[in-house]
């Protein structure tokens, strides 16, 4: 490499005298001393050296590896041929050099380009986001949560399904632990019951619903009463007891024999028969059914 830059000086600078002082390119067994302003000098080992306003400067000390094909660099002193030309930037469209179908790619913790198909990707022909092997986004979107037995530490913005009880509430927290509870509660009180009088529609929920029990209470003796799923017109009702619960005045549970109640349709209560009691009230605990 040396000789093909000495070349090329020949073969440009057509005033050469091979002697000490004399002309523009000197020779000498060693450059390293003082050489004249504007003077290159060549010394025994090939070594190319001039000076300008300031001190000599060896030139071919200054070029590092060079490498065919390869980018120069310079780290401000020395020159290298050795690295890949920078990548053109990235258009929508473009190739890339390498990478799975679908990964969606990331900067990692090692500031570098990356990809994890199995657990970040995107399903062009399905619209389909799948994150931690979930998909999230799509025809069947989905994000699932931990299930645990209540975290030990939440912190600030934690969600969990909570797997300590039987209906699997959802737990988060924000400076304190909250839940949401999937029961829920139908309260209904009759101030002055009679038989036939009392027997009465009382609610058309608008979500289908999963009864999960039916308690009732009376103010004196008992009174025997039924709850009855008609159709969306009130008619056709039908018992959803095993049989009627007799409620007294320390608390009754019903028998459900019939737990589904369909969006749309009256719930009735028929008040078989009473004994004296004169207040009335039960509670239907349920859940919302997904639809």
């Amino acid at each position: 490499m040396k000789k093909l830059i000495l070349l090329i000086l020949l073969l440009l600078i057509p005033t050469l005298v091979f002697a000490d002082g004399v002309g523009v390119i000197s020779y000498k067994a060693d450059c390293s001393a003082e050489i004249e302003k504007g003077k290159i000098c060549v010394d025994t080992d090939d070594n190319l050296v001039y000076r300008g306003n300031g001190s000599t400067v060896d030139i071919l000390n200054q070029l590092g590896t060079l490498t065919n094909t390869k980018w120069c660099t310079t780290n401000g002193t020395i020159i290298s041929c050795t690295e890949e030309a920078p990548a053109a930037a990235m258009t929508v469209g473009g190739a890339v050099a390498s990478g799975t179908a679908n990964s969606v790619p990331f900067i990692n913790a090692g500031i570098n380009l990356a990809q994890d198909n199995a657990n970040f990707s995107f399903d062009d022909d399905t619209n389909i986001l799948t994150v931690g092997g979930v998909a999230t986004v799509g025809s069947d979107p989905k994000v699932t949560l931990n299930n645990v037995d209540g975290p030990a530490s939440p912190a600030a913005g934690d969600l969990w399904v909570d797997t300590s009880g039987s209906l699997g509430q959802v737990g988060f927290y924000d400076a304190a632990v909250g839940v949401l509870d999937p029961r829920r509660d139908f309260n209904f009180s009759i101030g002055s019951i009679a038989t036939s009088a009392t027997d009465r529609f009382i609610m058309k929920p608008s979500m289908g619903m999963t009864i999960l029990s039916i308690n009732c209470i009376v103010d004196t003796t008992t009174a025997t009463m039924d709850i009855q799923e008609c159709d969306s017109a009130g008619a056709d009702c039908a018992t959803i007891l095993t049989a009627p619960v007799a409620c007294d005045t320390d608390n009754q549970a019903a028998s459900v024999a019939d737990a589904s109640i369909a969006a749309g349709n009256w719930v009735y209560l028929d008040l078989v028969s009473v004994t004296s009691a004169t207040k009335l009230s039960f509670t239907i605990s349920y859940t919302v059914t997904a639809e």
